[in-house]
């Protein structure tokens, strides 16, 4: 081997020793088996204990879809969240220049990066292939789809794992890092399609005519959406023509390979500090107002927060940005709704439309809680805040009360606003419906999710703050703190289903017009007991393990299991006294 390849080799063949020697690859490996063969074995059980089983065939496609769907989501989301602050990371600890003082090349760097952060979700997706073919076995799907389906999830993979290279090599900050990757992502993958759509139907003006290839071509999630309607019929060829699918394909992974040759471009410039020129400068005052206000403005706020409780003003309290992110995005999710409106008014104010724009306003505002909620504790244990706050007179509670003061102050009008969107929904649901007991199933199901609401929330707030305290990175501590408290309760809500379905087709206990509601009154139970359980460990330990977290900020966070917090014994210490 010559110089030149082992130089290209050498940064990617000592990040991929590190990474071999990590547990988290073999576990993502195991659980993605386990969860794939877990989605097949649920859609499986569910379909055969539903009133009228499907054929072999249609319940093969079935599976083969749904399995499909997920991993498409999967490549999209965790490519660009595996690679999106390798580089950045670097950048702020201030290691990446000095790889640069070597004979390294900027594809050295890039390539040894990628390699290493994407050998998770690369062994993930492989994991979950073998369990894709299994609905050949029932039929409805042929090889042809298997393959291009699988070909159309690496490619997927590999553009995500390019576009999140990109925004690290542009980014320093994490947070700024994972939101422009996920920006590239959708606005290629969705983006583009929505605007071919808008496209046809104001610039052609004819819906009968097809979306032009150029909005297509580049997204992977047009290609994938294709080439299942063209493999709709069952076990037959597909209608796909093989110049567009080909092209399709070639086009997404072109412009992948265009990605990493900006990082590789970027990157060795990214980590020195350049003089800013005065129409940065310019821009960057502009940005601090928008974010911050004027000088007398900051000084009014902080006058005004510290009297209420410094914790506020330090966890962010000052930062409008935010909160003007937050109500644009509900912004754009109220204009969605009224397009639609428009554009259908006999057909969108019905029952499926109404659960949607709940779902989507009250999902939307508790994963920005999970964001927020982590990134201000990991921001002050960073910067060193941390260990001040604690030599200072306030007390551990005084310091959770202005976190979760902060976080009222950030969310509370947006809570209040998704309240008031589910009781409009709610009253287009009934006057969509006139049985009289799909009404009150209807009334427990959006009472049951304004319940949840704010248990979720509290829970966010508390869970959230430990994970920012202990995790290692943001993209660690919103991602456990988003899987506890809102997907696991879907995910066992979701494993209940055939055993339900199971109860009602043999009336074993439960039938007739009630087995609704009480399953929506489980659904809640689930949420409920998980909220509870998660919360009151992570509130007990933030008050347990404050002062021992900020005084070992370099040292792992102490291992205690979590239901050790739940038990309450009067007059009984803490674990670890914050004294």
């Amino acid at each position: 081997m010559n110089l030149a390849a082992l130089s290209a080799l050498s940064v990617a063949l000592r990040e991929l020793r590190v990474a071999a020697r990590r547990k988290g690859i073999y576990r993502v490996r195991f659980w993605a088996a386990v969860v794939a063969v877990g989605l097949v074995a649920w859609v499986f059980f569910s379909a055969l204990l539903s009133p009228q089983s499907p054929a072999p065939a249609t319940l093969g496609a079935e599976i083969f879809y749904s399995l499909a769907s997920v991993l498409m989501g999967y490549s999209l989301l965790a490519g660009s969240r595996a690679t999106a602050d390798c580089l950045s990371e670097e950048k702020r600890d201030g290691t990446l220049g000095l790889l640069f003082l070597t004979d390294l090349k900027g594809y050295d760097v890039v390539a040894g990066k990628m390699t290493a952060n994407s050998m998770s979700c690369t062994y993930g997706l492989l994991a979950s292939f073998p369990v894709l073919t299994l609905p050949l076995l029932l039929g409805g799907v042929s090889w042809e789809l298997v393959w291009r389906v699988l070909l159309i999830l690496a490619n997927a993979l590999f553009f995500s794992l390019a576009a999140g290279m990109l925004a690290s090599a542009v980014c320093r900050k994490e947070r700024l890092a994972c939101g422009m990757a996920f920006l590239f992502v959708a606005l290629i993958a969705a983006g583009l399609p929505a605007l071919g759509l808008l496209f046809r139907e104001y610039v052609i003006k004819d819906d009968a005519l097809p979306v032009p290839e150029w909005f297509l071509f580049p997204s992977p999630l047009a290609h994938f959406i294709r080439t299942l309607e063209g493999f709709s019929s069952f076990a037959v060829a597909g209608k796909f023509k093989g110049v567009e699918y080909w092209g399709s394909l070639a086009t997404a992974h072109l412009l992948g390979w265009l990605f990493l040759w900006g990082a590789c471009r970027i990157t060795p410039k990214s980590w020195q500090d350049v003089p800013a020129s005065l129409w940065l400068e310019r821009w960057r005052r502009r940005w601090q107002y928008w974010c911050y206000g004027g000088s007398e403005t900051r000084a009014a706020l902080r006058k005004q927060l510290l009297d209420i409780n410094p914790f506020v003003w330090i966890c962010g309290g000052r930062d409008r940005l935010q909160r003007t992110l937050l109500w644009g995005f509900l912004g754009l999710l109220v204009v969605g709704f009224l397009y639609g409106l428009a554009k259908l008014p006999h057909d969108w104010l019905c029952m499926p439309v109404a659960v949607t724009t709940a779902l989507a306003f009250g999902t939307t505002v508790k994963y920005w809680v999970a964001g927020e909620s982590t990134r201000r504790c990991l921001e002050i244990r960073r910067d060193g805040a941390l260990e001040l706050l604690v030599c200072t007179p306030m007390t551990v509670r005084e310091m959770l009360q202005g976190q979760w003061l902060a976080m009222r102050r950030l969310f509370g009008a947006a809570l209040v606003m998704v309240a008031i969107v589910d009781f409009i929904m709610l009253a287009v649901a009934l006057s969509d419906i006139s049985n009289q007991s799909e009404r009150v199933s209807t009334v427990i199901a959006f009472i049951s999710g304004l319940i949840l609401l704010g248990a979720d929330f509290c829970a966010l707030v508390w869970v959230g703050s430990w994970q920012g305290l202990t995790a290692k990175n943001a993209k660690t501590a919103s991602g456990t703190t988003a899987w506890r408290i809102l997907v696991l309760p879907w995910v066992l809500w979701g494993m209940s289903i055939p055993v339900w379905g199971f109860l009602i087709r043999f009336s074993v206990g439960i039938g007739g017009e009630s087995s609704f509601n009480v399953f929506i009154l489980w659904w809640l139970a689930i949420g409920l007991v998980i909220d509870l359980a998660y919360g009151v460990s992570a509130y007990r330990r933030l008050h347990a393990e404050f002062r021992a977290i900020a005084a070992q900020r370099y040292q792992p966070a102490p291992k205690n299991p979590w239901w050790k917090f739940l038990k309450y014994e009067k007059n009984s210490p803490p674990p670890i006294l914050n004294r």
